[in-house]
């Protein structure tokens, strides 16, 4: 790759890098606001309910996108950089009617599960028609997932994300807002819920009308083509892979709620939202990088990913560390804006923050993977950890409660991306961390290339 090429890739990068978190942290700061919107509004009890149940959702979301979301980027990139106009309207038809139906096929599937559960007196009433009203959430995210991934394929960052990091929340924040001011019903988790679920309605209203008005003229008027077969190919593996990763993130919170209770699933919820916090820039690189990682790999520029995964792995450090160490030292005064009973998550917070710092410092590994069609191996890898992590974590909780959740999630989270980083180095040649060697080579030992400001190489 010439030095113009490079600089062009760099400022494709710093461009989408920044209109990602344009949208990530303006997002992030909403998401914060509107926890402790619900927390004090719910109260703890309540408020643990809604969390334990939405954890469910997100949890199973992915299983409705069927991997569809992470497969569009990768696909329509390359349809669209190749103008097969065909194949990227054919593509988006079959993702949208998939990711509907198979939502729709999880969404019956744990409204019948919880059916049961209350039959057989596992489970509490109120809790089985808070799981009732989200199940309705299941097709709307996956739905909402896949046209975000189509949105993110044609370049169109902030109008991916918009949606649902702004629009969906600002939504919730609105409507329990107004029925708290005017009083017409108490909220409870069960109203939360149906708030939750009138936003996401709203938020795949507007992405369907962007997508209308942002996708060529030609793909509209071109049939379809299909190659359905090859798209789920694609897609199961990375379906596995995003499945396990989010069952991953949270197991720790389903595990407390079903084996302390739902008030302490809770306060461990918000613990892991803060946390969540300092991902925020590790999603930002990665959607920017995603598309340029299956750019470079399908033309064999080796060394340019190497010197792009190296660069992101920097720019994710220097984003989230400051932020990792901010809640170690300010978890208290953090933790007591949601209200005195979420105090007592003090200690899971820091056990927390200190496993995020691999996640932090190992850049975008799994992303890597699935751009790089080594999906079958991310997927392996991910799912031996979950199953992992399925056996450690109830027994942390069982023998040490909350606090031995967080220990073992972290640990178990660190593993995962210590793995996938010798997957990376031994099948693709790359190290995607803070601490390649090669990229330090590759960049001259100047930091300030990161930022476009070092000598051109």
């Amino acid at each position: 790759m010439n030095r113009y090429a490079r600089a062009a890739l760099r400022s494709r990068l710093l461009m989408a890098t920044s209109a990602t978190l344009g949208v990530k942290f303006p997002g992030a700061a909403i998401s914060f606001l509107l926890q402790i919107l619900l927390a004090r509004v719910l109260g703890a009890e309540q408020y643990g309910v809604y969390a334990y149940v939405f954890t469910w959702v997100i949890a199973v979301e992915v299983i409705g996108a069927f991997g569809l979301d992470t497969a569009s980027v990768r696909f329509v990139a390359v349809y669209h950089s190749k103008e097969q106009w065909s194949w990227l309207r054919g593509f988006c038809r079959r993702a949208y009617q998939l990711s509907s139906v198979i939502g729709c096929g999880v969404g019956l599937a744990m409204a019948g599960v919880v059916g049961a559960l209350l039959t057989a007196g596992l489970i509490r009433p109120e809790l089985a028609q808070v799981f009732w009203i989200a199940a309705v959430l299941l097709p709307l995210f996956a739905l909402i997932q896949t046209q975000a991934g189509v949105l993110r394929g044609l370049g169109g960052v902030i109008t991916a994300l918009g949606p649902r990091e702004i629009v969906f929340r600002v939504t919730v924040a609105g409507l329990v807002g107004a029925l708290v001011v005017t009083g017409i019903v108490q909220v409870r988790a069960n109203v939360a819920m149906w708030i939750t679920v009138a936003a996401a309605l709203g938020a795949t209203t507007l992405l369907m009308f962007i997508l209308r008005a942002v996708q060529d003229d030609a793909t509209h008027e071109v049939a379809p083509t299909f190659a359905t077969r090859e798209w789920l190919g694609t897609a199961g593996p990375m379906a596995v892979t995003a499945g396990a990763t989010n069952f991953m993130r949270r197991v720790d919170v389903l595990a407390v709620g079903t084996l302390v209770g739902t008030t302490l699933a809770g306060i461990y919820a918000v613990a892991t939202r803060i946390i969540a916090m300092t991902r925020y820039g590790l999603n930002a690189v990665d959607i920017a990088l995603a598309p340029e990682f299956a750019r470079l790999h399908a033309l064999g520029q080796i060394d340019s990913l190497r010197r792009l995964a190296f660069r992101g792995a920097w720019l994710t450090a220097l984003l989230a560390l400051p932020l990792l160490v901010a809640l170690i030292v300010g978890a208290p005064w953090i933790l007591a804006l949601f209200g005195k009973d979420f105090i007592q998550g003090v200690t899971i917070v820091r056990i927390l923050a200190a496993g995020e710092l691999v996640n932090v410092l190992t850049g975008s590994n799994g992303l890597l993977m699935d751009m790089a069609g080594l999906q079958r191996r991310m997927a392996h890898v991910v799912t031996v950890t979950a199953v992992a992590a399925l056996a450690a974590i109830p027994l942390a909780v069982w023998g040490w409660g909350a606090p031995g959740a967080a220990v073992a999630a972290s640990t178990m989270s660190a593993v995962r991306n210590l793995w996938v980083v010798q997957e990376l180095r031994v099948n693709l040649g790359v190290n995607p961390t803070v601490f390649s060697v090669r990229g330090w080579q590759l960049e001259r030992g100047s930091l300030r290339a990161l930022f476009g400001r070092g000598r051109k190489s």
